[in-house]
């Protein structure tokens, strides 16, 4: 809902900052990169014993990097180096996430969970763009990075600190519901 604007405005953030096509094209393989580069660190390392501490503060680094992206010149190699660390993070985050729901729901229910899953993120990210244009056009672009970035440190510190959710992997997916 935030993050996924933030993607959609970069163009509008390079070019207001006085960037051209080719630092355009440089910051979106940056971001690409570093999803790459997310995927293979996480493929090896395989993240924390617990996943949802992994996706929780992979969500919180990648809200800092979010941030750094407006507090640094685009022009500059820590434009391209912030971006590179959003893309890294926003592959462990997502991972994790894709793991526990594997781990932890039924085999016969899984079909469902991913199908809702996948619905709300497909709903979650033209819904996120139809509010980030108006609020970028009245507040600047770099306001939905503030946004963006801090709700993402929001969540990830909330839901480091949630109970319930840091012992989410422990439930049997086998287990009757109740």
């Amino acid at each position: 809902l935030f993050l996924a604007p933030a993607s959609a405005l970069l163009p509008l953030l390079v070019h207001q900052e006085g960037g051209d096509a080719v630092r355009l094209g440089l910051a979106a393989s940056a971001l690409g990169v570093g999803l790459l580069v997310g995927g293979v660190v996480l493929g090896v390392w395989g993240g924390f014993e617990r996943g949802v501490v992994t996706a929780l503060s992979s969500l919180i680094a990648m809200g800092l990097g979010v941030l750094a992206l407006i507090a640094v010149p685009v022009g500059s190699p820590w434009f391209l180096l912030s971006l590179l660390f959003v893309g890294a993070a926003s592959a462990t985050v997502n991972g994790p996430i894709q793991a526990i729901v594997q781990a932890t729901i039924a085999p016969d229910m899984q079909g469902r969970v991913f199908a809702l899953y996948g619905s709300l993120a497909a709903v979650a990210a033209p819904v996120g763009l139809a509010v980030a244009a108006p609020v970028a056009e009245w507040l600047g672009v770099a306001s939905w990075y503030i946004a963006g970035g801090a709700v993402a440190i929001l969540a990830g510190v909330i839901g480091l600190f949630t109970p319930s959710l840091l012992k989410l992997e422990t439930t049997d997916p086998d287990a009757p519901a109740s």
